[in-house]
């Protein structure tokens, strides 16, 4: 399993601009189309993107806090289930077994 730098990425998103971030459409002349920026209602942070690029980057940031705090989470979990699968090497058949008897009833 590939490990993620949380407490980087964390200290990157907290120096990077604030959001919340959205995605402008600036219309361009007839024939040069249109762009995308990526804004935080103060400032523009990136330019001229096409769509799909802008979007992207806007979500991602905007969902990286949540996505940081689940994966942590996740970890934790499957920390702890290493720990449980140490001390009783039959805990994964006792869980499955209270589970579908708990889906029985």
């Amino acid at each position: 399993m590939t490990t993620i730098d949380t407490k980087r990425l964390r200290e990157l998103a907290e120096k990077a601009t604030q959001g919340p971030l959205m995605v402008v459409k600036h219309y361009g002349l007839p024939g040069d189309g249109d762009e995308f920026f990526i804004e935080n209602g103060h400032q523009i942070i990136a330019q001229r993107l096409d769509e799909q690029d802008a979007c992207l980057i806007d979500a991602a940031l905007n969902a990286l806090p949540a996505l940081l705090d689940a994966y942590e989470a996740l970890c934790e979990i499957a920390e702890q289930d290493q720990i449980n699968l140490a001390l009783d090497p039959e805990w994964p058949q006792r869980i499955a077994r209270a589970a579908l008897e708990g889906k029985s009833k």
